[in-house]
């Protein structure tokens, strides 16, 4: 008769599974893959978010067609009018060559209503220099 010498026998109650794995006493370093996708996150102070592309938005043709209409004009009765048409987009002026006319500052189209998670009244209200927003302050 002869006897296996190799490996000692395992008892019927312990049997080995393919899908156990041996465990890891030794401390395991930390995955390059998962750091490198959390130095991709942006933190915008409330939570972890991917970082967007936005769309520019440039005026500055705006304010130099205003800076060359205004070598040519003498007074009020040469200021141009904004026509209600989608071909005069590109004649838009920022708002200091509107000052004459208040009315081209009021807002017709609600956007977006943001507030802080405290609520405070408002005491200072001014348009952002570009005059697309208008911000408030407490």
């Amino acid at each position: 008769m002869a006897t296996d010498v190799g490996s000692p026998q395992r008892f019927f109650h312990m049997p080995r599974f393919q899908h156990q794995a041996p465990r890891q006493v030794f401390y395991k370093r930390p995955d390059f893959a998962q750091q490198q996708a959390m130095q991709q996150l942006t933190f915008d102070g409330k939570r972890m978010r991917k970082a967007v592309n936005r769309k520019t938005i440039d005026y500055n043709p705006s304010v130099i067609r205003h800076l060359q209409n205004r070598l040519w004009q003498r007074d009020h009765r040469d200021l141009r009018a904004i026509q209600p048409d989608a071909g005069c987009y590109n004649d838009l002026v920022p708002p200091i060559g509107m000052q004459n006319n208040p009315m081209n500052a009021v807002t017709t189209k609600f956007v977006r209503t943001s507030t802080n998670k405290v609520k405070c009244p408002v005491f200072v209200i001014r348009w952002t220099p570009e005059g697309r927003r208008l911000v408030t302050g407490a």
